[in-house]
């Protein structure tokens, strides 16, 4: 292919059709092919925000949790957990942290009970996990799209 990079530089107009074409072409395939889907999805979603949760995929991911208490989605809002690592002094990607947090509660609910100091931790020790990379809870949650 050719390389479409050089002429796209400084055109705001080209960006925008360049990343259109690219974004459709990607819708298209998820009917026909959900693995190829995936992957270009998710390659275009690291190659802007990493390995990490990106705002808009971490409430996506959030709002379709199934809870252990028989509610849906964010127990926590973003607001809410970015509040816990401000005051707390710890510095995580708060998309990482927001989904880690709700995460936990919607697993552990009926065991834990809602007490957010108690999530915190579990959320710390959960990313601070010496086993794991930094992307771990972006990595696991992708990995049920291969599965």
């Amino acid at each position: 292919m050719e390389n479409y990079w050089k002429y796209l530089q400084g055109n705001e107009q080209l960006i925008k059709n360049f990343y259109d074409a690219v974004m459709s072409s990607i819708e298209d395939m998820k009917n026909r092919d959900k693995f190829a889907y995936y992957s270009a999805y998710f390659t275009v979603h690291e190659s802007v925000f990493g390995k990490h949760f990106s705002e808009e995929l971490a409430k996506e991911a959030v709002g379709n949790m199934k809870n252990a208490d028989g509610t849906f989605g964010e127990h926590w809002t973003i607001q809410q957990t970015d509040s816990l690592l401000s005051s707390n002094g710890v510095s995580y990607n708060k998309y990482d942290f927001y989904y880690v947090v709700n995460m936990l509660y919607s697993d552990f609910c009926n065991v834990v009970g809602s007490d957010s100091t108690i999530y915190f931790k579990m959320a710390r020790a959960y990313l601070d996990d010496p086993d794991a990379s930094p992307d771990k809870a972006y990595c696991l949650w992708k990995s049920r799209f291969f599965m």
